[in-house]
Order: structure tokens, then sequence, then C-alpha cells
């Protein structure tokens, strides 16, 4: 019996495949490619936008032409907030709202399901029934799921359900076996609102004494979290990475009204400037741009107080509607068009701060975690997130370094600026 597992959508999304992949493979099925022909597809979905609605159902649909007669499970958001549709018109033949439900169709699926003999088509290729696995730097810790801030434009909390959070045991557990097991150097803590998990700050500090761990980040935070306490607590953190991604979404005091968000542009300004106090601190953001009723002065607003806070990254969205949410029926929706000209505009300012905040680092001293070789150079990232490559011929992959910043280089990736070290 084959299984393939694709992932779509956010962190979360990631770590909850990752965790799907063990069950497959922990039931004694063989794990396959998406691209190749298995006999249970499991389609982890996504729902934050309508790009991503269709996106799921494409991946769907793709995984049912690849073998008529396999079994396709559904899961994540689009799944759960389409569970009746997805069933009643034979889309999946199954949807899941969690891996434990999923383990028991698994386990049901191996007692009962005819396992077809499938032709290879070219005969000439053999199906690479392999799955390759990239090695891991970092590894994604799932420590809390859920979200109740109900932002107008929100669907996720519908799909997710109100902040449920781990177990701190649970969870130093499985950094424990990464880091004996797998050589994990970093994790990532990753979850729907990481904001809400009430005892963030022990578990941040019993991570922090884990030996052979060594980078501590977190995925994203709502800047209502940054207290003086809170600020104060994490500054004694050592291994916590000074990278934050803080969604701002508007610089519109009327849109984050309208957008429920729970704070203004003056209560964002003063947290983030409490935050900056952290050396080397490098914060990035999310904007919505073509927010309904958001107007040539709204977006203006916005633009500007992106440039007063100076973020290092910005990632854009245009507006989508979503269904069952409050914002999907707010008057004066904003041209396709508009967002798109607004969209631009965030993208080629996030730029120009990204390289300004790298020629503000240039000449300091990072720990740099190598991930990947080419030729004679490594590539790898700073502890608040810039990406660099070294020339050296006495690196090894998973090591963690000392380097000086030098001068930028302009070549791929263009995503992501690249530096030269001496």
């Amino acid at each position: 019996m084959r299984a393939s597992v694709l992932n779509l959508g956010c962190k979360v999304n990631f770590y909850d495949s990752e965790k799907i992949k063990k069950v497959i493979i922990q039931n004694g099925i063989l794990l396959v490619e998406f691209k190749n022909i298995a006999d249970i597809y499991i389609i982890n979905t996504c729902s934050v936008t309508q790009m991503s609605d269709k996106k799921s159902r494409q991946m769907i649909s793709r995984a049912r032409s690849k073998n008529v007669n396999s079994i396709i499970i559904a899961m994540g958001c689009y799944a759960k907030l389409n569970k009746a549709y997805l069933l009643e018109n034979q889309i999946a033949d199954y949807v899941c709202s969690n891996i434990d439900e999923l383990e028991k169709i698994i386990i049901d699926l191996k007692k009962n399901l005819e396992v077809y003999n499938h032709k290879d088509n070219n005969t000439d290729n053999k199906l690479n029934l392999k799955i390759k696995t990239k090695k891991r730097f970092r590894a994604f810790i799932k420590i809390q799921d859920g979200c109740n801030n109900f932002c107008s434009y929100c669907v996720i909390p519908y799909a997710r359900g109100l902040p449920n959070d781990r177990d701190i045991n649970e969870i130093l557990d499985e950094v424990n076996y990464l880091c004996d097991n797998e050589n994990i150097k970093e994790i990532v803590l990753t979850g729907i609102n990481i904001s809400s998990y009430k005892k963030l700050i022990d578990l941040i500090k019993e991570l922090n004494n884990i030996k052979k761990l060594l980078r501590i980040r977190i995925s994203s935070i709502e800047v209502n979290l940054l207290n003086d306490f809170f600020i104060n607590k994490i500054k004694t953190f050592k291994k916590l990475c000074p990278h934050f991604h803080i969604p701002l979404q508007s610089g519109s005091n009327k849109i984050l009204k309208s957008m429920n968000r729970k704070y203004d542009t003056d209560f964002f300004y003063d947290s983030i400037q409490k935050i900056k106090s952290i050396e080397n601190i490098s914060i990035t953001t999310d904007i919505i741009v073509g927010f309904p009723d958001e107007t040539d002065e709204d977006f203006n607003d916005t633009y500007n107080f992106i440039k007063k806070i100076n973020f290092f990254k910005i990632h854009v969205f245009p507006y989508s509607q979503r269904k069952n949410t409050k914002a999907i029926n707010f008057k004066n929706q904003v041209n396709e068009s508009i967002k798109k000209y607004r969209s631009k505009k965030i993208i080629k300012l996030s730029s120009e701060l990204s390289k300004n905040f790298i020629k503000s680092m240039l000449n300091k001293t990072f720990e740099v975690l190598i991930e990947e070789n080419k030729n004679e150079f490594y590539f790898g990232y700073t502890d608040n997130y810039i990406k660099i490559k070294v020339k050296s011929n006495s690196l090894k992959i998973n090591d963690i370094v000392k380097v000086r910043i030098g001068n930028i280089i302009t070549e791929p990736p263009l995503e992501a600026e690249i530096l030269r070290f001496f």
C-alpha cells in the first residue's frame, strides 16, 4: 500500500503534515511523492485566501486524476470549512479534523482496502517509491492551535476553533527527542495564535535550558503581547533569536478598527519601540491592502507608517473575501486593479527597507547556522534571519559559526539579501 501527503498553507500545516507522514510510516505504509501513483492521498488544505481555496480544490482533483481508485483524505482549514461539499459531491472520501481521527481511518483502510495493481505507462522509467527527505536544520514545533480574535477578514477561527494549548512537558519531550536523535539545533515555535499560549514565557525558559538546543525562534506574535514584563523576560533568554514577525495589517486606525484588530497605530508604534531595545533585532510584518473602504488616504497612512516603523520585510496580501466573515458584507469593496497597484507599491517599499536594514548590519559579527553548500560557498541564516553566504573550505553543514557581514552581493535568490563574509 502506498500513501502520499501534500501540504498546503502555513507552518502549522507543515508541522501537522510531518506528523501525518510519521503516522503513515508507523503503520507500515509506503510513503511516496505526490507526483507518484498512490492508494491513499492525504491533502492538508489551506483556506486563508480565495487563492488558497482554489489551490486546495485543484490539488484534491489532481490526486483523484492520478488514480481514480485511490482514497482521498482531506484535512486542514479548507476541508473543515467545506466538509459537506467535499463529501456530498464525492470530491473527497474522508474529511479529518485531527491526526488522531486520521490514524483511525488509516488503520481501518489498511485492514480493508483492496490494493490495485498500477501500471507505469512509461516502462523505461520505474516509479520512484521512496520519498526524498531533505535534511532538516530547524524544526517547527506546534505549541497551540485555534484563535479567538475573530478579525473581520479572517476565516481561520471558524476552521480551527478556539485556542487550545499543548502541554509544556509534551513539547519539551518532543524538542529533546529532536535534539538527541535528529541533531536539530534550531526550533521555531508555531501556532495559529502563539500570543494566546498561557505559559509562553515558562516554555521559552525551559527550552532555553536544553543544552543541545542552540536557537529558539517564534514564528509570529501579536503586538498586544509586547508589554514591559514580556520584553524584559525574553531579553534574559540567550537562545531566543532577535527576529519577530508582528502582524500590522494596516497603518490606518479607521481600517484597523474595521478589521477588529485590537490596537491602534500609537499603541503599535510604542510597543515596537520597546522591543527594538533588543540588539540587532529584525521585525517583519503582514499588511493587507485593499480592505473594504480603504481610501487612498488610508493606504498612504499605511505606507507612511510602515516607513516610520522601518520593518525588515513585509508580507503583502491583497484583501480576499472569505465566507462567514463580517468583512464580506462590508460596503465599498476595493477594485482588484487598485489592490494590485497598492501591493506592488508596498512590495517595492519592503525591498528598500530590507536593503537599508542589512546595510545597518554591515561589519557586525553574527552566528550563522550553515544549511547548504554549493561549490565553494556555504549558505545559512543569522539569528536575526538575514540570509548569507560565506566562502570557506572548512565549514560543515549544520555548523553554527561566527562571521562578519561584508559587502552585499546582488545575485539570486533575489527574495533574500545575500551577503559575503570575510
